[in-house]
């Protein structure tokens, strides 16, 4: 378990409410002079110097969770936290040390790096067949033990599914859908499952359940919009990604070629317009076919002869959630 703050670090975090980060690292770097020489607090100071970096999202965090990290190995308190920093999820071999060293440090108990390996597995890098394998026998292990664990819930279901067994996908979902009902993460993996075994009521049920999503992250709304548009309820998906909520290309295009389901030749138009900036063959097919509908022929054929330059630059490998 992390250790707590230092009280007077509070001085430094109400430094950054009032908009002052720079006053409030200084602070940070001051208290660290003048704190005792021994080893237990200028580690307890450092720790609170980089969850501050975390607080502030300087782009020094992960250097400095590293180098305290590298410096503090026998230390539970620092690799605990940084395993657990928002800063670190791309820093794959750092994370995958620090795994280790919590393993060493709990003497191979305890649930924290079991979960931190899967997830390594499975969210950094491009997992492999066998990366799924690991971190499910990683997470069946922690949920023997803590049977409880939303997380570890999760992410066994992302596996499971992953290696196309769906019936258990979506149990271990199912058990983890009752123990946090209001999670919006997990009522929309549930209606993607439910929606890939063929229930499209109960998919479309979950779905329903999910309030306020227009304050949800780009990627959940993306991911919303596309199973309220394949359960027919196009209007509801294009509401949720239109009034300033496309962010991307990919939302752009799924907005688009909703209007054009829709018979709102008008929006389709002026986004269709905007993807042609820099074709693609999707943007390229999407275009022709509105402009045909809108009996503008001649556009359709002049689109179509950028097939040619569109083929040479694709296929456009999509990052994991936008394709």
């Amino acid at each position: 378990m992390a250790s707590p703050q230092p009280p007077r670090s509070t001085r430094a975090y109400a430094l950054f409410l009032d908009h002052k980060s720079r006053e409030g690292s200084q602070l940070l770097d001051a208290m660290q002079a003048r704190a005792k020489p021994d080893a237990k607090s200028l580690v307890y100071w450092r720790l609170a110097q980089v969850r501050y970096l975390d607080l502030i999202q300087s782009p020094d965090a992960p250097r400095a969770w590293a180098k305290l990290a590298d410096d503090c190995p026998d230390s539970l308190p620092v690799q605990e936290s940084a395993l657990s920093s928002p800063s670190n999820g791309d820093q794959r071999e750092f994370l995958s040390r620090t795994i280790e060293r919590v393993r060493t440090l709990n003497h191979d108990a305890g649930e924290t790096w079991r979960l931190a390996r899967a997830r390594w597995y499975v969210m950094t890098g491009t997992p492999t067949a066998q990366d799924w394998q690991k971190a499910t026998v990683l997470l069946n292990q922690v949920l023997r033990e803590t049977p409880d664990s939303i997380e570890a819930r999760f992410l066994l279901a992302q596996c499971l599914d992953q290696q196309n067994d769906l019936p258990q996908a979506l149990q271990t979902l199912l058990i983890a859908s009752r123990l946090e009902p209001d999670s919006r993460l997990i009522t929309l993996k549930l209606a993607e499952l439910l929606e890939k075994s063929g229930d499209h009521l109960g998919a479309r049920q979950q779905l329903d359940r999910i309030t306020n999503l227009e304050t949800a992250n780009p990627e959940q709304r993306r991911q919303a919009a596309i199973l309220m548009a394949l359960e027919g309820d196009a209007g509801k998906a294009a509401h949720l990604l239109d009034n300033g909520h496309a962010q991307s290309r990919p939302d752009e295009f799924i907005l688009a070629n909703l209007y054009y389901h829709l018979h709102d030749l008008h929006h389709a138009e002026e986004l269709s317009d905007k993807l042609l900036k820099d074709p693609d063959i999707k943007s390229i097919t999407l275009a022709s076919s509105l402009y045909a509908a809108m009996g503008r022929i001649s556009d359709a054929q002049r689109v179509l002869k950028q097939l040619g330059p569109a083929k040479a630059r694709s296929p456009r490998r999509p990052r994991p959630g936008t394709g």
